[in-house]
């Protein structure tokens, strides 16, 4: 065998041999010459299936109409060779994305003898482009989609900054809500929303470190419009590829709501103030009577137990200590009230004898009942042990419980029951006097409040008396209530958590 026809046979084994390549001949005409094993790949056809038919078969319908195989033969004879992406058709029918030189093959004497076709499929490559011109077109949609919404948002100012900090967009919100077209801003470092001071500790580039830090900044504080206004902002910074792209800023204008919270504080410190002066003026005001009022209590006792007074004066001196005891209370109750609300009451807990402060209560209230024909009975556990808690508070809320019900009470009696219930202390007072209307209940407990104004008038009393009664058992971690119907008298109770000494007591019997 001479060098060409080796040199032949080396050529057919190395076109047989290509898988990625579809490498055939055409004769003039362009029938399929012949075949190889990337052809057989890329189209599907075998080679006995193909080799005598026209290489059109490989294309579409319409390109078979205009008649596009034969233009590409007549292109490569013309020119030498011809070269194309386009679709074409394998054996089942399924399409495929082709890149395709077609060469016009000559002898050496010059007379064409056909083309050497090379195909290589592309689809995989042809997808990857669609995809991502499809994501590049659905990108586009959507940042033409955002900048439209952004645009349009007038609630929030949100621009870009660069890299720098220097503004490159601006929406209506911007506009309206710091005062700068976007024409007048567009270019410009974003410190100029900030104060002189921001600007002097180098603030809005304190920002910027931080978004990028973090990955976010957000604060509330003073910004300056275009006019010099300062407004209240919320402000949130995003860098964009960690800054190196630049940055979204949002801010919304909180300053109507700024301002209502700095009214708010400036009511609420003045209604402090207000209350914390009408305390010192009570306390002060009550200081200042009870010294010379205690004066006139102990002098209108010594004249009402002198025995050598004609009855007129005798009366007189009984009525000044009355009524002088009776304007003492008014004033403690308004004492007590005051300093309650100045908070200057503590609570003690030291154990006391319950039977001690009921006979306390007993004896102050003994005369008073007695005065009006009223019974004043005791109902007491038997051996209740000592309780831990502030006993002279427990005193004073037991002590208002009795005056009230003496004073409401014209008829019957008046009853005290105390008794342990688990962990707690357990009072009542119940009395057979005019009861309470249930619409009227809840008042009794608010401040200068009584059933009623014609009971203020015939009853007397400043209405704190419950009140201060109801922060007392509170301030010792209990509750106080009532039950009541009108005409069939009333129940008041309270309930002190606690503990109790092992230690007992004898009750009255």
């Amino acid at each position: 065998m001479d060098t060409f026809q080796t040199e032949t046979a080396l050529f057919k084994y190395l076109v047989q041999g290509v898988r990625d390549y579809a490498i055939f001949a055409l004769d003039p005409k362009g029938n399929v010459a012949s075949w190889n094993l990337g052809a057989e790949l890329a189209k599907g056809y075998k080679s006995h299936e193909i080799i005598g038919k026209h290489f059109s078969v490989f294309y579409s319908e319409d390109a078979k109409k205009i008649k596009h195989p034969q233009y590409e033969l007549d292109e490569a004879l013309k020119h030498g060779s011809y070269e194309e992406e386009g679709w074409r058709i394998r054996k089942d029918g399924s399409r495929f994305w082709a890149s395709i030189v077609i060469t016009a093959l000559h002898d050496e004497t010059g007379q064409h003898i056909g083309f050497a076709k090379v195909t290589r499929d592309l689809s995989e490559r042809r997808q990857a482009e669609e995809k991502r011109l499809s994501a590049e077109l659905n990108l586009e949609k959507i940042e033409r989609t955002f900048a439209l919404m952004v645009s349009a948002v007038k609630d929030y100012a949100i621009f870009v900054l660069d890299p720098t900090g220097h503004i490159s967009t601006w929406n209506q919100g911007a506009e309206r809500i710091k005062g700068w077209t976007a024409d007048e801003i567009i270019g410009k470092h974003f410190s100029i929303f900030y104060t002189e001071e921001a600007k002097q500790n180098k603030h809005p580039e304190y920002e910027l470190e931080q978004a990028i830090k973090n990955g976010c900044y957000e604060e509330e504080g003073w910004r300056v419009r275009k006019d010099g206004s300062k407004l209240w902002a919320s402000v949130t910074i995003t860098p964009i590829l960690g800054g190196s792209a630049g940055f979204v800023k949002v801010t919304r204008d909180l300053t109507e709501r700024r301002r209502n919270e700095i009214q708010l504080e400036e009511a609420k410190e003045q209604a402090i103030m207000a209350n914390k002066l009408k305390s010192q003026f009570v306390a002060n005001i009550t200081h200042e009577i009870r010294t010379p009022l205690s004066s006139i209590i102990g002098l209108g006792e010594l004249v009402a137990m002198d025995n050598n007074l004609d009855p007129e004066t005798h009366e007189a001196a009984v009525t000044i200590h009355d009524s002088s005891k009776h304007l003492l209370g008014l004033l403690n109750d308004l004492l007590d009230f005051a300093k309650l609300e100045a908070g200057k009451v503590t609570v003690e807990k030291i154990p006391y004898s319950i039977n001690n402060v009921v006979d306390d209560v007993i004896g102050l209230t003994k005369l008073k009942a007695n005065e009006k024909h009223l019974s004043l009975t005791v109902n007491i556990a038997d051996q209740l042990p000592r309780h831990v808690s502030d006993p002279n508070k427990v005193r004073h809320v037991l002590l208002n419980l009795v005056q009230n019900a003496i004073k409401f009470t014209s008829d019957g009696g008046i009853e005290i029951f105390v008794e342990r219930q688990g962990d707690d202390l357990y009072f009542s007072v119940t009395d057979t006097g005019i009861g309470i209307a249930k619409d009227t209940q809840e008042k009794l407990f608010k401040p200068f409040s009584q059933a009623n104004d014609s009971t203020s008038r015939l009853y007397g009393g400043t209405g704190l008396g419950l009140s201060i009664a109801q922060q007392y058992v509170e301030l010792m971690g209990g509750k106080l209530g009532l039950f009541s119907k009108p005409d069939r008298g009333s129940t008041f109770w309270f309930v002190l958590p606690g503990t109790f000494e092992n230690s007992t007591v004898t009750n009255h019997g």
